[in-house]
């Protein structure tokens, strides 16, 4: 959410949260903070890099998910 309120739209991966200078296209966000919105890329319980998708889907600004331990789509936790 502050991403979004300093820079007026979301993030277009999770790689631009650790840090504007790391985006793939640095020059599309106006505001350049001193830390990093995130120290690293998040991950689930599971040690797994969380997903994320924009736009979202059923109308969302963003999806943000994970597969959990067995990585499957539609998997089960273990």
């Amino acid at each position: 959410q502050q991403f979004n309120a300093d820079q007026g739209q979301y993030p277009d991966t999770l790689v631009d949260l650790k840090g504007v200078k790391d985006a793939k296209d640095p020059w599309k966000y106006s505001k350049r903070p001193e830390k990093p919105y995130l120290a690293e890329v998040a991950r689930d319980g599971y040690g797994q890099i969380l997903l994320y998708n924009k736009p979202g889907s059923e109308g969302e600004p963003f999806d943000l998910w994970s597969y959990g331990a067995d990585e499957a789509k539609g998997g089960i936790d273990v």
